[in-house]
């Protein structure tokens, strides 16, 4: 490795550590453990309220580690970065950070914990013949769009693994209300995957896996209509419904299917972008696919 490549990174490292947060109009913070050859960095990341993804820091350690993970929470309110108005906090399922976080930052800080962290966590308790039944409840619980339904399903399957696989049990049992925070704060859709991974083309992808088939149903029953109504009447009314059916079929395929998403791609953190007016006068916006 040359001495240039050593000098740049060095900088490069020394500016993001001493960046100054106090401007940023934040509204999430996303902290998790990411290995980089054979060593773990924890890695915060500020998404802003226009949708901007900022890093903040990089902190060699585990999130496990509670003397790391205090410290780096205490540097960034020493650079600026304030929980007042309320912040959330997007963490894995390390109870190290979570307690770091609940003492850094107090009551004004929500905590999301990682559903795919809870999930794994869960199924590693179990033998792999339970593994993918418990899985697929754990995931209809937290893609659920009443938040309370989703905690009590939870709760359920919890009972359930109680008799035979306890520590199973208790893991879904651990800090359970906080894997609906997003939900609770009524986050849901494109937005909502986004705040849970911060990936565009991710949240873009989830969107359409999930709104591909009821739009496909409802452009196949829109075309039959119109084609029916086509073969059926004189010749303007002719012209006109197979005139509708094509252009149902080209909005379902290529403008949903192809444009819309590729379009929400390129533009990338914009497509959450909310001018600062907007903000103001709205007291709650509502996302949904």
């Amino acid at each position: 490795m040359s001495r240039r490549f050593k000098t740049a990174t060095q900088a490069g490292l020394d500016e993001l550590m001493s960046r100054d947060l106090s401007e940023l109009r934040r509204c999430v913070l996303m902290l998790d453990g990411v290995h980089f050859a054979e060593q773990c960095c924890v890695v915060a990341l500020a998404i802003l309220a226009d949708g901007t993804k900022v890093p903040v820091g990089l902190w060699l350690g585990d999130t496990e580690n509670k003397t790391v993970v205090t410290a780096l929470l205490a540097d960034l309110v020493d650079r600026g970065l304030s929980a007042d108005g309320g912040l959330l906090v997007v963490i894995d399922g390390a109870k190290a950070l979570a307690t770091a976080v609940r003492k850094v930052f107090g009551d004004t800080a929500l905590i999301q914990r990682c559903t795919l962290h809870k999930r794994r966590n869960v199924r590693d308790h179990l033998p792999k013949d339970q593994q993918a039944w418990v899985d697929r409840k754990l995931a209809a619980a937290f893609t659920n769009t009443d938040p309370a339904a989703g905690e009590r399903a939870c709760r359920e399957l919890a009972t359930q693994l109680e008799d035979r696989w306890p520590d199973a049990a208790a893991s879904l049992r651990e800090r359970l209300t906080e894997m609906f925070t997003v939900r609770r704060l009524g986050v849901t859709g494109r937005l909502e995957r986004y705040e849970a991974t911060g990936d565009t083309r991710r949240a873009v992808s989830d969107g359409i896996a999930r709104t591909g088939r009821p739009i496909t149903n409802a452009a196949l029953v829109m075309i039959v209509v119109f084609i029916a109504f086509g073969m059926t009447g004189p010749i303007p009314p002719t012209e006109l419904g197979i005139t509708l059916a094509l252009a149902v079929l080209l909005d379902a395929t290529i403008v949903r299917v192809l444009l819309v998403p590729a379009t929400m791609a390129l533009i990338g953190d914009r497509n959450w972008y909310l001018p600062r007016w907007l903000d103001r006068v709205l007291p709650h916006v509502h996302f949904s696919h």
